[in-house]
């Protein structure tokens, strides 16, 4: 692996005195046993897209080839992978990280992400994630899946942009509007950002994918306005096809 870049030692430091002037002891999530956020026998337990999936998006699925889904819609990107399934456990540690402040949940989520990739033969230049319009960052704080995209980059040693898409509508979130074609919706909602990423290619992060529409448009975007190859990753999803 190459050298890590200076702005990427400096985050790694910054992390670690952040954890030195705000310490707080470090215990797993699901049993409390102490020295990581989710224990390795705990993280045993989390129902994983680790099977048959589709050789599109990543979903798992009974048979081999593609799911309901990418046999519907042609995918812009080149592959894409969902690392947890969004139930149980995750599915609450899910809620509690976007709804409930739960930031530290960041790091597991991209590192969910994180086990999954290193298995992939993906060239990779910069990682962005599915935005949230300015307003709704406003009043929540963060961006979920930006913070599991700075979390990634870390790990994997790839810039991060904010800037490379932009979110033009301020929406509901879609699991509470009812009976909407979700890739229309989500054709509305984002646009490219002024980020340069002609010829690059791209990964884009989401954290909850349920039909893929979110980032089907997304990666449209970005190979419409000059990128080489996109790939999506997202932390969670549903299995459209078992349920």
């Amino acid at each position: 692996m190459n050298n890590m870049k200076p702005r990427k030692v400096l985050q790694v430091i910054g992390r670690v005195i952040k954890q030195l002037l705000f310490y707080e002891e470090i215990e797993c999530s699901v049993c409390a046993k102490q020295g990581q956020r989710v224990c390795d026998e705990c993280s045993e337990m989390f129902l994983r897209h680790d099977n048959i999936t589709c050789n599109k998006c990543g979903r798992e699925i009974k048979e081999t080839g593609l799911c309901y889904n990418c046999r519907k819609n042609n995918r812009p990107y080149e592959q894409g992978l969902i690392a947890l399934y969004y139930q149980d456990i995750p599915r609450e540690f899910m809620k509690e990280f976007k709804y409930n402040s739960k930031r530290n949940f960041s790091y597991f989520f991209a590192e969910e992400i994180y086990k999954k990739i290193k298995n992939c033969s993906w060239d990779i230049d910069v990682i962005c994630a599915v935005p949230m319009h300015n307003l709704k960052l406003l009043g929540n704080g963060y961006n979920p899946p930006s913070l599991i995209s700075r979390e990634l980059s870390i790990l994997m040693n790839i810039p991060y942009s904010r800037k490379t898409l932009k979110r033009k509508r301020y929406t509901r979130s879609m699991s509470l509007l009812k009976n909407i074609d979700r890739m229309e919706h989500s054709s509305k909602n984002f646009m490219t950002g002024n980020f340069d990423y002609a010829d690059m290619n791209v990964l884009v992060v989401d954290d909850v994918s349920t039909t893929g529409a979110t980032l089907h448009v997304c990666s449209k975007i970005l190979l419409d306005n000059g990128a080489n190859k996109v790939y999506v990753a997202a932390a969670c999803g549903d299995n459209t096809e078992f349920s």
